[in-house]
């Protein structure tokens, strides 16, 4: 084989190489996409949610307890709740500024199906997990700065 036969074959590969990795994401993706539809809520997810969604409306960060993580996931999962056309205003809810369990159970209704809060507010934590994925991946060659390896993407 002749050098440019190589550089044919080698571009080949690291084509059907992409087009697997592409499929493998979609497939990741399609995997949490159904599985979400079918998972019930995690004990704290509805807290998390009511945080972000408070935060996210009024600028207030009394909803989270000093010993909690920081919030930007909570603010990354519940920005979907804006795009639905009817959103409650946190600071009329009951127990808003002083008690969060009261305001937790008395905001969750309010927020609409659960079905559907479940589901919008898992997607971006999904969007997350495959771009996580796309950089354990990837991130070794971005780091090492090498050209070629088993960890090239692109």
């Amino acid at each position: 084989m002749t050098k440019a036969d190589w550089k044919f074959v080698e571009k080949h590969f690291q084509a059907t190489r992409t087009l697997l990795i592409i499929a493998l994401m979609l497939i990741f993706f399609a995997q949490l996409v159904l599985g979400a539809r079918h998972l019930s809520l995690t004990i704290d997810e509805p807290s998390y949610i009511a945080n972000g969604y408070a935060i996210l409306t009024t600028g207030d960060y009394w909803t989270v307890p000093p010993h909690v993580h920081p919030p930007l996931v909570n603010l990354w999962s519940a920005w979907p709740l804006l795009l639905q056309p009817e959103r409650p205003d946190p600071r009329a809810v009951p127990g808003w500024g002083r008690d969060f369990v009261q305001f937790l159970y008395a905001l969750w209704p309010l927020l609409g199906p659960v079905e559907r809060q479940a589901f919008v507010t898992r997607l971006p934590i999904m969007l997350l997990a495959v771009v996580l994925m796309a950089l354990v991946y990837n991130g070794p060659a971005i780091c090492l700065d090498h050209a070629e390896g088993c960890w090239r993407f692109s």
